[in-house]
């Protein structure tokens, strides 16, 4: 690919660093919240889904505003949104505050998911599209790797608060470089055709190493539909329903093991530094496995390769109820886990942009994340309530891990959709 090609994918995987940075930011101080401000099991859980239950509402809204003006500007209002939010969650002092802050962020880091994974998807070649879309989800584990690391540091020294001020300041210095590096994207504006879109088109293709146009054709058959609606119109209903679900049941369980591994650990008798560090061994191993998805789907097909990673996924996190409670075997069994859940939820994002055309496809993504965070949104919340009845370790990780077995059966019967159009190398 070239240096545009390069540089854009680079761009979203840096923007999905700070997704993973300011969505974990709770996760990493909950513990001190806890006491703080005398958390039970339950709330906790409920303010751990909150943020997810605002990715429900950005995802399918925003999305929709990606795909009538842009994938550009909607990631800069989503920039916007999540900075400030996470900033003003620096100066919470209720629970009710921290709450409402919880939402906005949650809204802003939708909509930037679903663009994000759209560019990514409309920028790459059409050899390295799979690769590219787990490059860029990849980012999400590295943050929450580099945000674990960095929250030991600033709890140590600072507060619970000095997390959500740095992350908060790191998400807002990214505005000034989306807004003069990333360009718009060219299958946005061949189906929406905005003004100028001839002339911003052929500047990219320039950039791309592509011939220029001389005129643009009529625009496609589903740009006179809402975004939304086309979604279950012929002959996107099947991939439409299959996809939604694939979306629901897989985050329910990759959620409730993201936000609640420092805490049990900590509940079992690690240290707050080591539970963090449970969470940040984790990530690391999503890091493998997001991109290791992206070059076994190369080789195997993007769908074999989602079913065979849920399936792995389910059987690692039920064996690590099993293993011995000691630090060392705690940290590789938690990389290993999240190799797999990884690598089943990122290849999620690699099979939907493909189900649909430029013109819908930001919706697409966005309709199916939308749908995926109530149950993102469960399983947290589901999560704290077994706790809370004193449900054994190996009785509610088997509970909770079974939606990987629901959704490798749901992506195995998923048509072959292929709106992609081939990119130049």
């Amino acid at each position: 690919m070239c240096r545009l090609q390069v540089g854009v994918i680079g761009l979203c995987s840096a923007l999905n660093v700070l997704d993973g940075f300011d969505l974990q930011s709770v996760s990493f101080v909950a513990p001190i919240l806890t006491r703080e401000w005398h958390l039970s099991p339950g709330t906790l859980g409920i303010l751990f889904s909150l943020g997810l239950a605002g990715i429900a509402v950005g995802a399918p809204l925003l999305a929709v505003v990606a795909d009538l003006r842009g994938r550009r500007s909607t990631i800069l209002i989503c920039l916007a949104l999540i900075s400030a939010s996470v900033l003003a969650s620096s100066a919470a002092s209720t629970l009710f505050e921290l709450a409402l802050l919880r939402v906005s962020t949650g809204i802003g880091i939708g909509g930037m998911l679903a663009s994000i994974n759209t560019l990514a998807a409309e920028f790459a070649s059409d050899r390295r599209r799979d690769l590219s879309v787990s490059i860029t989800q990849a980012g999400f584990p590295i943050g929450g790797t580099l945000g674990g690391i960095l929250a030991v540091y600033l709890v140590g020294h600072f507060d619970w608060r000095a997390v959500f001020l740095a992350f908060g300041a790191l998400t807002a210095g990214m505005l000034p470089i989306v807004h003069f590096l990333m360009p718009e994207s060219i299958d946005y504006l061949a189906a929406r055709q905005p003004p100028n879109a001839l002339q911003r088109i052929n500047r990219t293709r320039q950039q791309l190493n592509l011939q220029p146009l001389t005129a643009l054709g009529t625009r496609p058959r589903f740009a006179k539909y809402s975004a939304l609606g086309s979604l279950l119109r012929a002959p996107f209903r099947p991939s439409t329903i299959l996809i939604c679900l694939g979306f629901f049941v897989v985050p329910l369980s990759f959620y409730f093991l993201l936000s609640w591994m420092p805490k049990l650990l900590v509940d079992f008798g690690f240290s707050l530094k080591g539970g963090i560090s449970s969470a940040v061994f984790m990530n690391l191993g999503g890091i493998v496995g997001g991109i290791g998805y992206g070059f076994a789907a190369a080789l195997y097909g993007r769908q074999r390769v989602a079913v065979t990673a849920m399936v792995l996924a389910f059987a690692a996190a039920l064996l690590f109820g099993f293993l011995p409670l000691t630090l060392s075997t705690v940290l590789i069994g938690s990389s290993i886990v999240g190799v797999f859940i990884f690598a089943a939820f990122t290849s999620l994002y690699a099979l939907v942009p493909n189900l649909y055309p430029a013109e819908v496809r930001a919706s697409g993504t966005g309709l199916a994340m939308g749908v995926g965070r109530v149950g993102a949104l469960l399983g947290p919340y589901i999560g704290g309530l077994l706790i809370a009845a004193g449900m054994s370790a190996h009785l509610f990780l088997a509970v909770m891990t079974l939606p990987f077995l629901a959704g490798a059966l749901i992506i195995s019967r998923l048509p072959r959709g292929e709106y992609s159009p081939p990119r130049a190398d």
